[in-house]
């Protein structure tokens, strides 16, 4: 985005970009709710080439999962902080646990990806996992848009989508105790067929080489995807709470990497960045994450600029910013 036009709440009509009512249009970039309602956005595009991109179905066999776990911890390790990883921030996927139908209600591994290049580039980076022999391979060039359409999206069932946060490397033994877990739950609750666990992957460098925004969530943790699907409200309880139990796993992962882990409810899985925020989805999660652990070190000036466009704190939802004046009260 490079600027949008706002309606405030006093009626005004204002205009904010880099050059224009700029400290609004920071606050903007991650917190704009709070703000006003914006009638129009400016966006910049880009071209956009072929991109390598589909899935790989592999077994859930030890010696499978260890190859890929030490592919993954290769291609993704950051030498220094600021330093790309191999993968040049070109190379994005999702490490699943899933039920697919084709594969007869077994559970299998999944590398849902998407790589910005050439498909020998990806496969050079790829071999070890492709000399695997995956028993599904629909990887080839298409057009970007199709990346989104990987996942696809399904209606007309009940979901409990969490968020939760985790750093590399990912350790194969905390690998295996998320499939086992996976499976128990999957084995008793026929119900949730369709249920997915997965560890989203890329370059943590190209996510950090940003200030822009007051949205203080940018770190090199990456997040996972935690979303049992089910249709029958008898099952409700059952696959919520297998959400819940799954996020807490990972926080007690990050213990165990040493990260300083935030207090979440239903046991959610986050970590403190340096800017003091917690690191965590922050657009559909629940948890208990007040706005101040949100924007973290920016929230005072994000306090100040509530105060000017919005005193009398009209746009209080999702994560509402308190106008510095009501604080001194």
């Amino acid at each position: 985005m490079v600027g949008a036009t706002v309606v405030l709440s006093n009626g005004d009509i204002v205009h904010a970009s880099e050059t224009d009512n700029d400290a609004l249009f920071w606050g903007l970039l991650g917190a704009g709710q709070n703000f006003g309602v914006v009638t129009e956005f400016e966006l910049r595009a880009y071209p956009q080439n072929e991109v390598y991109q589909g899935t790989l179905v592999l077994p859930p066999a030890p010696g499978v999962i260890s190859k890929i776990i030490a592919t993954m911890n290769d291609l993704y390790h950051v030498p220094t902080p600021g330093q790309y990883s191999k993968t040049q921030g070109r190379l994005s996927l999702l490490l699943g646990l899933a039920r697919p139908p084709e594969a007869q209600h077994k559970t299998m591994v999944l590398l849902i990806m998407a790589y910005d290049g050439s498909g020998e580039d990806c496969k050079q980076l790829l071999q070890p996992v492709l000399d695997l022999g995956p028993v599904v391979n629909t990887l080839q060039m298409g057009p970007y848009p199709a990346v989104n359409k990987q996942v696809p999206t399904v209606s007309g069932f009940r979901s409990s989508m969490k968020g939760a946060a985790f750093v590399l490397p990912i350790r194969y033994e905390f690998f295996m105790h998320m499939l086992r877990k996976f499976d128990t739950f999957m084995d008793a609750e026929t119900d949730a067929a369709g249920s997915l666990v997965a560890w989203e992957v890329c370059d943590p460098t190209a996510v950090v080489t940003s200030e822009k925004g007051c949205f203080a969530n940018r770190g090199y943790h990456l997040n996972s995807l935690i979303m049992p699907l089910w249709s029958e409200t008898e099952s409700d309880m059952t696959c919520r709470q297998f959400a819940r139990d799954m996020s807490l796993e990972f926080k007690k992962e990050l213990e165990l990497h040493g990260q300083r882990t935030s207090e979440g409810s239903e046991g959610g899985a986050s970590v403190k960045g340096r800017r003091g925020a917690v690191l965590l989805y922050g657009n559909y999660d629940q948890y208990n994450e007040i706005s101040r652990d949100i924007f973290g070190d920016n929230y005072p000036a994000l306090q100040q600029l509530k105060a000017k466009y919005d005193p009398t704190n009209m746009f209080n939802k999702l994560f509402p910013i308190t106008p510095e004046d009501v604080v001194k009260l």
